[in-house]
């Protein structure tokens, strides 16, 4: 890909620091999906209950969202380049660390640490392109990592089962920790720094001095944007059930129903199909419409996706049904997740990158808590029960986008969100 640096960077430079930073981004959403497949073993071997299966997962996401607010905070005022090393560095250790697990509690608290990573990669890898590179560059480079962390539920599933078919799962860890510590050689080599270097058009990205009170405030007055609030929160429902799948199908599929771990796997290609033929549609149709157009379109295929898991629960519903009905849904997720998430952010004037941060914790947290819930239901011992439960988390983000789009047309947001 030719992309122009805006920093007196060389070329040479830049690639590897672009090479290693996507290796990072793989890396992280690899450190879930490849290992999902491992979970049942883990909890075996631990002897520990079946429900410790979502339950690492969710730790995993949590820890994306839990100090996103300080690691932005910090990256400002220190410099992206110290942040991103020491998180890549944390990164590495924790997965070497867990190979050597005996007790599930100490293993969830070191894939709860392990998921900081996400949060690294949001609020310093993802900024650090933005002010490398010119707009245009910088939308195809964060288009690629986008599409990287799209196909890794689809491949790293597939990929972990079939490591599991030669190695224990310790060894997976072991693997990702060393090629982390790898990446991290490469990064401390070839990484540069943006904070309070001269671009080439003699601009300069200033340090941000710590302001603790000033942040939480920012923090605190975000509440009450209701409408941000109800957009942020349907948002969390409207992925709720794909993510639920992600992390309760080991369980479903494997330990309730029997499959094996390749199985499983191959059972997630139809599932994130849907989402890239959602995201190829909504490239087809996005110059055509406006964005709340495309979003009542979005709707349509995970409404109908929603309804028939509701419907077909009340009998006896097969699998290739379930997974037919949530392809569905996950096309109109991969549609509309998007439109949605610009929707929401443009709902507030200003402080559009607080109101980002918050966007994404409190969207994540609504996944947290709603996986916990059905996790606590014991969703994943029954295949009528699981499709019963995604139908009813999808129609509960009703309630909040009834509230977003109340009064939406003529509001100056909205017209900015539209353009």
């Amino acid at each position: 890909m030719n992309v122009k640096c805006l920093y007196d960077f060389s070329d040479k430079h830049v690639s590897f620091f672009l090479l290693l930073t996507t290796g990072f981004v793989l890396l992280v959403y690899a450190g879930s999906d490849v290992i999902l497949p491992a979970m049942l073993s883990v909890v075996q071997e631990m002897h520990a209950d079946g429900r410790h299966v979502a339950n690492a997962f969710n730790l995993y996401l949590l820890g994306g969202i839990a100090f996103q607010w300080l690691i932005g905070s910090l990256a400002d005022y220190f410099g992206r380049r110290p942040l991103l090393l020491s998180g890549l560095l944390l990164f590495a250790l924790t997965f070497i660390a867990a190979c050597f697990s005996q007790q599930i509690e100490g293993f969830n608290l070191l894939r709860f640490i392990q998921g900081t990573a996400i949060g690294f990669v949001l609020v310093v890898v993802y900024p650090i392109i933005q002010e490398m590179f010119a707009e245009d560059d910088a939308v195809r480079l964060m288009a690629l990592m986008s599409n990287i962390a799209l196909l890794s539920p689809l491949l790293g599933p597939l990929a972990g089962s079939l490591l599991l078919q030669w190695f224990s799962w310790r060894v997976l860890f072991l693997g990702i920790g060393l090629i982390a510590l790898a990446v991290l050689a490469g990064l401390w080599r070839w990484m540069p720094e943006t904070l309070g270097v001269v671009r080439k058009d003699g601009a300069v990205v200033d340090a941000v001095p710590l302001r603790v009170g000033k942040t939480v405030g920012l923090y605190i007055s975000l509440w009450r944007e209701y409408r941000f609030i109800s957009g942020t929160v349907a948002l969390g429902l409207f992925s709720l059930p794909l993510v639920a799948w992600v992390g309760m199908s080991p369980l479903l599929l494997m330990a309730t129903l029997g499959y094996s771990q390749t199985t499983y796997a191959l059972l997630q290609f139809p599932v994130f199909g849907g989402v890239i033929a959602g995201t190829l549609l909504l490239n087809a149709l996005a110059s055509r419409y406006s964005l709340r157009r495309l979003f009542f379109i979005a709707l349509v295929p995970s409404g109908a996706g929603a309804v028939g898991l509701g419907l077909f629960s009340c009998f006896a519903i097969t699998l290739p049904w379930m997974i037919l009905l949530l392809a569905l849904y996950a096309m109109g997720l991969g549609f509309g997740s998007s439109i949605l998430y610009r929707l929401t952010l443009f709902s507030v004037r200003s402080g559009r990158g607080y109101a980002a941060a918050m966007l994404g914790m409190l969207s994540t947290a609504v996944i947290v808590v709603g996986i916990a819930i059905l996790t606590r239901c014991d969703a994943a011992t029954a295949i009528t029960r699981f499709s019963a439960d995604l139908a009813l988390c999808a129609m509960l983000a009703i309630i909040p986008l009834g509230y977003f789009f109340k009064n939406y047309v003529g509001t100056a947001e909205s017209s900015a969100a539209d353009c």
